[in-house]
């Protein structure tokens, strides 16, 4: 709850409690509640702005006012029989500030289930800017749909160093439609009306500031995010990177995402897909199936052979045709979404050379290119690294291989997180042919799960200790503070060059496992 929300909602309790007094005991001071609660109610609409988990709170501050009003209109006309008896009037008033009190647990509940986060700030010298484009691939079939003439088309975000952002809008933390957020609030059982806050969850990105001017240009960094996954998840992390001089172009892979827009600017869903030739196996619970015997199968084989890092190459055989076996479909996914990193860093070449219309003519160094990828877009960016030369290094955010690396050798710099899985055993999940990679960093964070990996904007004490968003015990600010410091430590030794101490074994923070392979 926010610093208004939290003071109206003390005052309404102070409210009530003072009702269990006899109306001789109560302070003088008392009267004066439902002014300062009406005061307090307008001031938190005007700088917070309204949502709708508060508004039994205002409710409750417009029924004390009313009958505050009604009392002195009462008080007024003293000729005015009481009709009410004494006894029956004591008891209607304890009878109504329990149930306020009610009302107001109530109200605190709904707010901190669904809480209105803040985002941390990045921390680096420049502000940053935000902007969104399409692009069509005509070289590229859209294999997602019926329609065989249909050429794939993409919806990116860039975040970027910005000149100036003082007369621009910041975007929403989730740039999403609000009709789309209210539909996935549906599916977990919420009303669609509980989404109409959304678009108050602000960022720090400013809606098409200008790029910060002069000489320089900037290295680039793409992201992919995850398996149904969406581009909000990553602002934190392209806001932190933005500020500190690089420019993060973020894809949404169409008919994969949970939304992203077609080029005529409507919405386009997973449901519009016809995914069947993308998905051999097509069902959902398949895929949870596949993962399942994935991590099965690790487990299996990790006993036989042990190190997974300093396997034989015919242990590799063995792992590779247990993939071939268990994750093709995926892997035939990650090909289709790793091309689409391809097309927009074609993209990227056309805006350099000013070829395509945008602000990033001559800003962008496009011969010092990353990328990083969160969960299934973990694999997305390795494999994107291991087969375009043009990519010199990745990083892997809580993602598995499924099987990539056994056919690609990835023989540039890799960073690899993982969660509370991966405390106990720092090589969890690593059962591929990684250790090609050079450096290869991997981290390990006590109190993550894999539902911390992006901006957490749903979170609070409630909804992780119910396991709604499968959520660990650390705090989301210190996770992305965590996620942040690395990456930017990993970039800036890769693409710029600086010897980063995070990565010589500095030890900045106690849920942090590290080792350098």
């Amino acid at each position: 709850m926010r610093t208004f929300e939290i003071a109206l909602v003390s005052i309404l309790t102070l409210y009530f409690l003072v009702l269990f007094l006899q109306t001789e005991n109560r302070p003088a001071w008392f009267k004066w509640i439902p002014i300062v609660a009406l005061l307090f109610a307008a001031v938190q609409a005007l700088l917070e702005g309204m949502r709708w988990p508060m508004y039994i709170a205002f409710a409750l501050v417009g029924v004390i006012a009313l009958y505050a009003l009604l009392g002195k209109i009462r008080n007024n006309k003293p000729n005015q029989a009481n009709e009410t008896p004494k006894k029956l009037k004591r008891f209607l008033t304890i009878l109504g500030a329990i149930f306020g009190i009610i009302l107001i647990v109530l109200n605190t509940f709904v707010a901190n289930l669904m809480p209105m986060p803040v985002l941390a700030e990045p921390n680096g010298p420049f502000e940053v800017g935000t902007t969104f484009f399409h692009l069509v691939d005509q070289e590229r079939r859209e294999e997602a749909t019926a329609n065989t003439t249909d050429a794939r088309s993409l919806w990116v975000q860039v975040w970027y160093p910005a000149e100036e952002t003082e007369s621009y809008n910041r975007m929403p933390a989730l740039p999403e439609s609000e009709r789309f957020m209210g539909d996935m609030f549906g599916k977990y059982g919420f009303p669609c009306f509980t989404a109409e806050y959304i678009p108050s969850i602000k960022s720090h990105s400013y809606l098409d500031a200008p790029i910060m001017s002069g000489n320089q240009s900037f290295p680039i960094i793409l992201y992919s995010h995850g398996y149904n996954g969406n581009l909000s998840g990553n602002t934190q992390k392209a806001e932190a990177l933005a500020s500190h001089g690089y420019v993060i172009f973020g894809i949404a892979h169409s008919y994969e995402t949970q939304i992203s827009l077609r080029e005529d600017g409507s919405w386009l869903t997973r449901t519009d897909s016809n995914s069947v030739k993308l998905r051999k196996t097509a069902k959902a619970t398949e895929d949870t199936m596949l993962l399942n015997r994935v991590d099965l199968a690790e487990k299996q084989m990790r006993a036989i052979i042990g190190d997974p890092i300093n396997q034989k190459p015919e242990d590799r055989l063995i792992f590779d045709s247990l993939y071939h076996l268990i994750a093709a479909p995926f892997q035939d996914y990650l090909q289709i979404r790793a091309a689409d990193l391809g097309s927009v860093l074609n993209e990227i070449e056309q805006m350099q050379k000013g070829s395509r219309e945008s602000i990033f003519k001559g800003k962008l160094d496009v011969s010092r290119v990353d990328a990083y990828g969160a969960s299934f877009g973990s694999p997305t960016c390795a494999l994107f690294s291991a087969t375009d030369p043009r990519c010199l290094a990745s990083v892997n955010i809580d993602g598995s291989q499924l099987g990539i690396l056994y056919k690609y050798s990835l023989n540039k710099p890799y960073m690899l997180f993982v969660g509370q899985y991966g405390w106990e055993d720092l090589q969890h999940n690593d059962w591929e042919n990684i250790g090609s990679a050079s450096p290869y960093y991997r981290i390990a964070i006590q109190g993550a799960l894999h539902g911390n990996i992006g901006d957490q904007l749903f979170s609070s004490a409630l909804t992780r200790k119910l396991g709604i968003l499968r959520m660990g015990s650390i705090k989301p600010n210190r996770v992305q503070a965590i996620y942040n410091s690395y990456l930017l430590a990993f970039f800036d030794e890769q693409l710029k060059g600086k010897e980063q101490p995070l990565l010589k074994g500095e030890n900045r923070f106690e849920e942090v496992k590290f080792k350098e392979y």
